[in-house]
């Protein structure tokens, strides 16, 4: 049996249900560049992946404004839509017990880290974890297998092979498969459970509560 001693973190779909926040954003950067505002179905689909990416796949912002849509996108963003977002039901209790039991915590998402940061100390998340890792400012960390390369380098006590990745899309899956490390599903957020087993996902749980028994026989001594 595999046995983990640190627990990374996505932080959309997986801790916060953000998609209050991320859907005014959204609406309010395609409002700003006269494009169409996407359908809730499109919305749901832009939550996990990277934020350029979407804005331009599925806003159909020019490649060459890209850079532009993510700075209206970021200043809505941190001025309201930030704080639009809630824990999921049970996450909290379930990160701490992960964290009493002897689990090192980290974050690793695509969101901007500082983004991430005011996120967790605002819902009361941030004392479990023993580091919040995210994408950089100037968009040279950006995918999920850089940001578990960015744990791994900020903490080196960290070994990947020791660690697992929790998360809610097939975006969470690549990256955990790029970095070497396994990957558990979370059913709650907003992917589907067929696409992440498909993917790579060890097991998919529906309920946080569902990931401290789990872990709880998976611990590395």
């Amino acid at each position: 049996m595999k046995k983990y001693r640190n627990i990374f973190f996505d932080l959309d779909g997986t801790l916060f249900n953000i998609r209050p926040g991320i859907a005014h954003c959204i609406e309010y950067t395609a409002h700003e560049l006269e494009l169409p505002v996407p359908d809730d179905a499109t919305i749901d689909s832009m939550i996990g992946p990277p934020l350029g990416d979407s804005l331009a796949d599925k806003v159909g912002v020019p490649k060459e404004e890209v850079s532009h849509a993510l700075s209206i996108w970021r200043g809505e963003y941190t001025r309201v839509g930030w704080s639009m977002c809630e824990p999921y039901p049970g996450i909290t209790e379930a990160v701490k017990s992960l964290k009493e039991m002897g689990f090192r915590i980290y974050t690793a998402t695509s969101k901007n880290e500082h983004a991430a940061r005011m996120i967790l100390n605002e819902k009361g998340l941030a004392p479990y974890f023993d580091d919040i890792c995210g994408a950089s400012e100037d968009g040279s960390i950006d995918k999920k297998a850089d940001v578990i390369a960015l744990v791994a380098r900020r903490n080196t006590s960290v070994r990947l092979t020791e660690s697992v990745l929790i998360g809610d899309t097939f975006f969470d899956c690549e990256g955990a498969e790029k970095a070497g490390i396994d990957m558990v599903g979370a059913g709650w957020g907003f992917g589907d459970e067929a696409e992440l087993l498909e993917n790579g996902a060890i097991t998919v749980f529906h309920k946080p509560v569902e990931l401290v028994p789990f872990f709880t026989e998976h611990l590395a001594e």
